[in-house]
């Protein structure tokens, strides 16, 4: 499994993979795991966390702007992060409806089937945030199809 895993990362070359170590205590032993794991096969890619007082703040700024839930979406908090450390950002799935625009059912994983259980994400409250964000010109949010180039 280790090895397959190892595998699958070859295709993402130099680039970081964000996990979630202090989200939960159950996610923290897998996340050194795999962190471990990345150092002794000397991997391309570089484990990195959010920090836990940066969590706890995320939730509170958004729980101030009415996102209250029992954990914000992890795309919300990298659209948090990307907004904060990125001069132009792009959302493209940020969806948070079981049908897409041409009612086509979706899930909101990228690697399974499954909606989130209900009242764990706020994920309407969280779209229409980044709805307002895409208004203010502070990110592009794609709905539709990108254009084939």
């Amino acid at each position: 499994m280790k090895t397959a895993f190892l595998k699958n990362l070859t295709n993402y070359g130099y680039s970081f993979l964000l996990l979630p170590a202090f989200s939960y205590s159950s996610n923290t032993a897998i996340s050194f795991e795999v962190h471990h794991l990345l150092r002794k096969y000397q991997a391309k890619q570089k484990a990195i966390f959010f920090h836990p007082n940066y969590l706890k703040s995320l939730a509170q700024f958004w729980k101030g702007r009415g996102v209250r839930a029992y954990r914000l979406s992890t795309g919300f908090m990298i659209t948090s992060a990307a907004i904060e450390l990125c001069q132009d950002v792009t959302l493209y799935g940020f969806w948070p409806f079981s049908k897409n625009l041409d009612g086509k059912p979706i899930s909101h994983h990228y690697y399974d089937n499954q909606l989130p259980k209900p009242g764990f994400h706020a994920m309407p409250k969280e779209f229409y945030q980044v709805l307002q964000l895409h208004h203010k010109g502070v990110l592009k949010l794609q709905l539709g199809e990108c254009e084939k180039r």
